[in-house]
């Protein structure tokens, strides 16, 4: 799958025509790569965003569906780093999420979905700069990841974790930024409705 970043530009006439400005693309083929992605905070320090693209599908260093999630400059599209566990069917990077500045090292990081084998679904805190992980966080069938803002206005930005399943009616779990520990949960108010399937941060209504 080819990952194409597009903006809309207007022509002479006034209408509007999506442009292409780049497209992205591994080897070998994988079907979900672009399925999960996230804009980050500045990984590399040039004074623009990253973002991180997951294929969670691949069988990265030829573990079976073990995934990765690669991250890339937004400045100039390309490869910084290539994130994964190349674990057994992990499935790692099948949801993802800007996690602020996690660590506090002034660099972006990114919350990561991923299931090995054995456990339930994993929240997994990463630092792109350094390649290694920062925190794992047990969470039951997780479906969806957002960043949720400083909510506790520590400086840390908090992960709202979507799990539609984990209980009959769905529920939300908020983790916080700065040690994951579980600031709350919200549960669905209808059973098997799934709540938590999907999540977006809203901002300061």
């Amino acid at each position: 799958m080819l990952l194409e970043a597009l903006a809309l530009a207007a022509q002479a006439g006034g209408a509007l025509e999506e442009v292409a400005i780049h497209q992205l693309g591994i080897t070998p083929f994988s079907p979900l790569f672009g399925a999960a992605t996230a804009t980050l905070q500045d990984v590399d320090l040039d004074g623009v965003p990253d973002y991180a693209v997951s294929s969670s599908d691949e069988s990265y260093r030829g573990v079976h569906l073990s995934g990765a999630v690669r991250v890339y400059s937004g400045a100039t599209h390309t490869l910084l780093t290539t994130l994964s566990n190349a674990s057994y069917q992990e499935n790692f990077g099948f949801a993802l999420c800007s996690a602020g500045d996690a660590d506090g090292d002034g660099r972006g990081d990114v919350a990561i979905a991923g299931v090995p084998s054995g456990i339930n679904s994993t929240v997994q805190i990463f630092s792109p700069h350094l390649g290694t992980r920062i925190r794992l966080v047990i969470v039951p069938s997780l479906s969806a990841l957002a960043n949720g803002g400083d909510m506790d206005l520590d400086g840390r930005d908090e992960i709202l974790v979507g799990c539609p399943t984990g209980t009959p009616n769905g529920e939300v779990r908020l983790l916080a930024g700065s040690d994951s520990r579980l600031l709350g949960i919200k549960s669905g108010l209808v059973n098997y409705s799934r709540f938590g399937s999907s999540l977006a941060n809203a901002g300061d209504l």
